[in-house]
């Protein structure tokens, strides 16, 4: 392989770690959104319980 293969075959795995590591960041932020949502109706339930034995 010579050099501007090298560099090219270089190129294309960097892009790919980069996309794959674009793709984790956007699932991981997609959890905590989903988690904070699932917070926020628990606290919400809990209210209606408290509520609930008041």
């Amino acid at each position: 392989m010579d050099g501007v293969e090298q560099a090219e075959s270089q190129l294309a795995d960097d892009l790919l770690r980069n996309e794959i590591c674009h793709i984790g960041a956007s699932e991981y932020a997609d959890m905590a959104v989903l988690n904070e949502e699932e917070e926020n109706i628990l606290t919400e339930e809990m209210a209606d319980l408290f509520l609930t034995f008041d």
